[in-house]
């Protein structure tokens, strides 16, 4: 019952996002959609640990929903910036990197990413941290701009068998 209701509601969402791709002007010939550059861009900005650097790259709808590893969800851009500079608050440096190549879906005005992160931190107190995550981003054109609208990071849990291989 739980993978029939999940599987209904993916294609619930691909059946929602085609129908608002055809309402919307597709995208100019010149306009390459979401690009690996652009992914880079937006982990670059992470690592500035400055939100505002962050935020041109994320629609500040308010309604917009975000997953993030702690808290489990921001509602819009402004509260993901408040826990975001409450994060950073006790790092001295942070930085975001790709992990591979990302898979990108451009369909006209709207995009969808997955890729993995690496990333590594580094404490007020001196403690180094390193980790390595995943992440989903839904991206739509508003004007010239590709901005994410809904953004579900997380890492991955390690199992007792996971650490031992």
């Amino acid at each position: 019952m739980k993978r029939t209701t999940a599987i209904l509601c993916v294609c619930l969402f691909l059946l929602m996002v085609g129908v608002q791709a055809t309402r919307t002007a597709e995208a100019s010939p010149t306009d390459t959609g979401v690009t690996k550059a652009l992914i880079q861009q937006i982990l670059e900005a992470w690592s500035t640990m400055d939100t505002n650097k962050i935020a041109p790259f994320y629609s500040a709808a308010p309604e917009n929903v975000f997953f993030d590893i702690d808290p489990m969800q921001y509602k819009g851009w402004s509260e993901w910036a408040k826990g975001s500079q409450h994060f950073f608050a006790d790092l001295k440096s942070f930085k975001l990197r790709l992990a591979g190549e990302p898979t990108i879906h451009n369909h006209g005005n709207w995009a969808w990413a997955t890729y993995l992160w690496h990333g590594d931190a580094v404490g007020k107190d001196g403690k180094t941290q390193t980790f390595d995550g995943r992440d989903t981003a839904i991206f739509q054109k508003v004007g010239d701009k590709w901005l994410t609208v809904h953004e579900h990071a997380s890492l991955p849990i390690q199992t007792p068998a996971a650490a031992n291989h």
